[in-house]
């Protein structure tokens, strides 16, 4: 597949690495819309020797645009990843706002994440099955258009917002009945609001130029080290 992408890259383009086990092409020198569209027809064609089992190839644009021209870099002696990407999240969220802004995007810190540990000894006990409730979960957190109705002269919509906002909101969800009395999951599960599981690490520390201009904080060495790093988010 690289080499049926080479063809297609015209006279100044060139398959310049690989995603996994996908070749990425980059079109380069010649009109974007005619190089999609070449792209394309050369990918349809040669479906066939695509591995079974691969996802399709996926084609995106890339050009000067896209090229970030402001990165703003949050990092802490006293908070740590977690606090310091909700704080990055709101500064994006105003940067957004900024007229003629392409795209904000949070590289580090791990994202908030609500959940749910089940214990199967309290799900027994209410007579309650552990595969009924990620249905139940995924219905209930979910907003709705139910329709609408008019009211002198006026036209009044109805939606369900039923968006869980905290761990307290999710914990009062009725998941069954058990001896007439209503069971809700926090009395079948533990609830945990914090950051995810982190897959990866970013750190940030003071070098030599740091020592140079003698900022505060840096270490006498001028060197990096474990000892010296501290969480880093950057936007």
């Amino acid at each position: 597949m690289e080499d049926e992408i080479r063809g297609s890259c015209g006279e100044n383009g060139q398959v310049v690495g690989h995603r996994g086990s996908r070749p990425w092409g980059l079109l380069s020198g010649e009109d974007e819309e005619r190089s999609i569209v070449k792209l394309n027809q050369k990918l349809l064609a040669n479906f066939d020797i695509i591995p079974q089992g691969a996802s399709q190839p996926l084609v995106k644009p890339r050009s000067i645009d896209d090229v970030p021209i402001l990165a703003l870099t949050f990092w802490s002696e006293e908070y740590d990843h977690y606090t310091l990407r909700r704080v990055a999240a709101q500064v994006a969220d105003s940067v957004k706002e900024i007229p003629d802004i392409s795209e904000v995007k949070i590289i580090g810190g791990p994202k908030r994440e609500v959940r749910v540990e089940l214990d199967t000894g309290k799900l027994a006990a209410h007579n309650i099955a552990p595969t009924m409730l990620v249905p139940l979960l995924k219905i209930s957190n979910q907003q709705e258009y139910l329709g609408s109705f008019s009211s002198e002269s006026r036209e009044v919509f109805i939606e369900t917002d039923g968006f869980f906002r905290d761990s307290e909101e999710l914990g009062a969800l009725v998941v069954g009945v058990h001896q007439n009395t209503p069971v809700y999951l926090r009395d079948v599960a533990t609830i945990i609001d914090g950051p995810e599981e982190p897959d990866n690490y970013v750190f940030f520390a003071k070098g030599p130029a740091a020592k140079r201009k003698q900022i505060p904080g840096t270490n006498q060495a001028g060197t990096l080290s474990p000892v010296h790093l501290r969480p880093w988010v950057c936007i």
